[in-house]
């Protein structure tokens, strides 16, 4: 009887290695998440008071590189509804917005409609009501891979909790940054998150929350992303020596470029935009040849009560109808500056 009972315990924890080998797994090291994280342009310590965190996202867990599954970089405590062990928010975005958690019981479930044909809002930024704005990435093709990887392996897999089902229509993957407000990027081990809205049959308005994929996940060879013309920032001066000063005015000057060889006609109109801390403080339509450097300046203050200054600059491609069909992208000025 004693051997037998030793017998099971030796299969009972060879099993138990097996599992823990094969098996286990664990949040990605949220400091080395965090600094990862805080080593770029975006993210910050503290924003609106409040400490950043790295935390897991219930319905994203399943998707691991080795036995690490990747959080979510949030801002203060988890808040709003509760409901099966969820709170509808995990906390806040940069910009103090509710950071929506995915793993929060729907409020409507799809029951297998195809999330391609519905009636999604294109740049909700502009035509939904409150959707909120992101001048760095809204629109821009910064995470395209990101976003569309992201969302087919959540909404083509068994994870997602809003019953939604997907076709593969390359109309709707190919423009998916036109679709989603970035509330938050994702970073090399961290989610992003995305919101969209469509308007049912009845013409109600609703939105959908959608993770951006962390780029530790980004398949080796993902499809190509549709090209388009390569404008950037290549320099910008924010006009201030030392810190700035509360409402003291300053000169900024930034230099746009275009650099992709392909596209050497001066005839596409692009929209150059400055914001101050999310506000709008510059605008123009201009076309900007192969090669050419084109300088702008303009005027911008410290607000009282500020402490962080962001100065976003973003190019945007006007739609245009040409030989190959309609130009309806954006490229993200890949400058940020911070006083």
């Amino acid at each position: 009887m004693i051997k037998r009972l030793i017998a099971f315990a030796a299969v009972f924890l060879f099993l138990f290695a097996a599992y823990s080998r094969y098996s286990f797994a664990e949040l990605y090291n949220p400091d080395d998440a965090k600094a990862n994280a805080l080593a770029g342009s975006y993210y910050t310590a503290t924003s609106n008071g409040m400490d950043i965190s790295y935390v897991p996202v219930s319905t994203l867990t399943s998707y691991k590189v080795g036995n690490n599954y990747f959080g979510a970089l949030v801002y203060g405590s988890p808040h709003g509804d509760y409901k099966n062990g969820e709170y509808r928010f995990l906390g806040y975005t940069w910009f103090g917005d509710d950071y929506t958690n995915i793993g929060f019981p729907p409020d409507s479930y799809a029951n297998g409609a195809v999330l391609e044909k519905q009636q999604w809002i294109p740049e909700p930024w502009n035509n939904v009501p409150g959707a909120g704005f992101n001048p760095t990435y809204d629109g821009t093709m910064k995470f395209y891979q990101n976003l569309r990887q992201g969302m087919l392996m959540y909404y083509s897999g068994g994870t997602n909790i809003n019953g939604y089902t997907t076709n593969g229509d390359p109309n709707f993957w190919d423009n998916i940054q036109n679709y989603v407000h970035i509330l938050a990027p994702p970073t090399q081990y961290a989610w992003g998150l995305g919101r969209m809205w469509h308007n049912d049959s009845d013409g109600n308005l609703w939105y959908l929350t959608v993770p951006i994929m962390p780029s530790a996940l980004l398949p080796n060879s993902p499809p190509p992303a549709p090209e388009y013309p390569d404008y950037l920032v290549i320099s910008a001066d924010s006009g201030v020596t030392g810190i700035a000063e509360a409402g003291k005015k300053y000169m900024a000057k930034f230099v746009v470029s275009q650099s992709n060889p392909n596209f050497n006609s001066s005839t596409q109109p692009v929209v150059v935009k400055a914001f101050n801390n999310g506000v709008k403080v510059f605008e123009t339509t201009e076309t900007v040849p192969y090669g050419s450097n084109i300088e702008h300046s303009f005027w911008w203050d410290l607000p009282e009560n500020v402490s962080e200054v962001k100065l976003d600059f973003v190019i945007n491609l006007l739609p245009k109808v040409d030989e190959g069909g309609v130009f309806d992208a954006s490229k993200f000025a890949p400058y940020i500056l911070n006083n």
